[in-house]
């Protein structure tokens, strides 16, 4: 009897006691995981730090150009050797950590928002949705700006965003929806208007925009040029794109700063000469559009600064070269004309010696902005008449041999021969402009030198006068329809030079009329400030003699009224 009750006792003792093995054996199972989080050396490679995000997360070394495991390796010191695909996603997204949800009750009574981690680093957008529907872009002839506001109803920010980048390169994730947004409105507006050449290859959308999706430098300057831009448009001034492009341009700055601070930026491949170029040729854009009378001089000395660094233009890209070298060409020799602070020497292109792809800034004006550049310079022969005089004969030699075919151009892709009679006509009009500025620079030497010059006599070495220069030039302008074409912005040079010049009302007016149209199709902001300048100048100031005749009407030099005034203007 007791046999069978002891079996089961010693039965039940024999397996309780094989179960605390079993509860071990689990214990230690589950402590294995805890030891793998440990950060130990896996074989092969040894682990590191640094490296590029997929190299840390396989905890191996960053191989670079070798990539393994058929993971690919983005690598340091290839990530912006050239640009990047726009469908390559090389930056890591953001997650916002878990934190505790608080009620709908607390949140309201502590006012409470929640922001997603890293927001801080995103610029807060001046755009609500309902500010987004309500904005329209200018009506274009011919414009292919589509979409409709059917958007405004879905939960984002930004609903008329979507229906044109993802078809040219794919959803950009790594962007914020401002920045979407002002990329959306340099695609197609921008792009459009801040260029002298309407063409098929635009280099501000094919150099711009894949170098602004893989470099947050760049970025940062597009948004600010186009957040400006946006602003300038007569209808739709608002204070928050203004806000923006203040935030975008501080921002850019402070990173430029930081990295030219840094003098292995470069070589660790933090950023890249072509980055830093882009990025500063970018804020010449943006004192340009924005009306600067001042910062633009820093920018484009610190552009040619750069290039210069870098070995010059050969170690650029050649076509962002190429682009750049025009930008450089076109604002250095404008700026001459109303500035007499500028530096000296240009940074030469010289990739070749045979025929130039035709610019996108100069266009047929090329050599002309070279002879307005000349033109300035001849205050430093006032005191040599003989070789001032041989200046002004070579410079009215060039002036009267010049033809829009003069020189042999490579002409890009999608040039039309309707393009090409409107670059002509701009550049006949700059011709003109051209011989204004020549009356108007001798006539200021004379009145500066009036024992050593004499007006006549320089005078009459230029084979057209002053106010046929001006007439014919404003002719021209008038048998063109001022539209929204991007070769007409270029109008604003002859304009500026004819106003300055012009005695006649008539003229004035049409002048006027004209740069208003100017700054309506084209949101340019230095068209505004020479609008400015040119009522000062029709202003005629009245000054007191001090003589017994008591006070005399005279008409000061627009280079005067803009000395005293401090402004450094550029018609770029």
């Amino acid at each position: 009897m007791e046999s069978p009750a002891t079996t089961p006792s010693i039965q039940s003792s024999s397996s309780a006691g094989r179960l605390p093995e079993k509860e071990k054996d689990a214990q230690s199972d589950r402590k294995t995981p805890t030891k793998g989080r440990k950060r130990h050396r896996r074989s092969g490679e040894n682990w590191t730090r640094s490296g590029c995000l997929t190299c840390k997360k396989r905890r191996k070394k960053c191989d670079e150009t070798r990539p393994r495991l058929g993971r690919p390796c983005e690598g340091y010191g290839t990530i912006w050797t050239e640009p990047l695909n726009p469908f390559t996603n090389v930056f890591q997204k953001q997650t916002s950590r878990k934190r505790r949800k608080l009620s709908s009750a607390s949140a309201e009574g502590h006012g409470v928002v929640q922001v997603e981690a890293g927001s801080k680093d995103v610029i807060s957008s001046p755009y609500t949705p309902g500010h987004v529907a309500d904005y329209a872009f200018p009506t274009t002839p011919g414009s292919d700006v589509t979409g409709s506001d059917a958007g405004t109803e879905n939960g984002t920010p930004y609903p008329e965003i979507d229906f044109i980048l993802p078809n040219l390169f794919g959803p950009p994730s790594h962007l914020s929806s401002p920045e979407m947004y002002y990329l959306q409105y340099h695609t197609e507006r921008g792009s459009k208007l801040l260029t002298n050449l309407e063409m098929e290859e635009n280099p501000l959308r094919a150099i711009i925009i894949p170098r602004a999706l893989s470099s947050p430098l760049v970025m940062d300057a597009l948004c600010a040029v186009s957040a400006i831009h946006m602003s300038n448009w007569a209808l739709h001034r608002d204070a928050g794109s203004q806000t923006a492009a203040m935030q975008y341009y501080g921002r850019t700055i402070s990173r430029l700063r930081k990295v030219l601070s840094d003098p292995d930026a470069i070589s660790s491949c933090i950023v890249t000469p072509e980055e830093l170029v882009l990025t500063i040729a970018w804020l010449c854009k943006y004192e340009v559009v924005r009306g600067s009378v001042k910062q633009w001089r820093g920018h484009l000395d610190a552009l040619q600064n750069v290039i210069t660094s870098c070995g010059g233009f050969s170690g650029l890209d050649p076509e962002l070269a190429e682009f750049i070298s025009g930008l450089i060409t076109y604002m250095h020799n404008m700026s001459k004309v109303t500035s007499r602070k500028y530096n000296s020497v240009m940074v030469p292109y010289g990739a070749h010696s045979g025929a130039r792809k035709l610019d996108t800034y100069l266009g047929y004006t090329e050599d002309l902005v070279a002879i307005c550049a000349r033109i300035s310079n001849l205050s430093f022969l006032s005191s040599n008449p003989h070789a001032l005089v041989l200046e002004i004969s070579a410079i009215t030699n060039a002036l009267e041999t010049w033809t829009p075919t003069s020189r042999t151009y490579i002409m890009p892709r999608g040039i039309t021969p309707s393009i090409l009679s409107r670059l002509e006509l701009v550049a006949l009009s700059f011709r003109y402009a051209a011989f204004i500025y020549l009356h108007s620079a001798l006539e200021r030497m004379v009145s500066q030198h009036p024992h050593v010059l004499s007006i006549p006599t320089l005078t009459n070495l230029v084979p057209i006068t002053k106010v046929d220069a001006i007439q014919r030039c404003l002719a021209l302008i008038e048998t063109a329809p001022i539209d929204d074409h991007c070769e007409y912005s270029a109008f604003a040079f002859p304009l500026f030079m004819a106003g300055c010049e012009s005695e006649d009302a008539a003229q004035q007016a049409f002048v006027l009329q004209c740069l208003d149209q100017l700054e309506q199709n084209f949101g340019i902001g230095n068209v505004g400030r020479a609008k400015g300048l040119l009522r000062r100048v029709w202003g005629w100031e009245v000054h007191g003699d001090r003589h017994e005749e008591g006070m005399e009407t005279v008409r000061r030099h627009w280079l005067d009224i803009l000395e005293d005034a401090g402004w450094e203007l550029i018609m770029a």
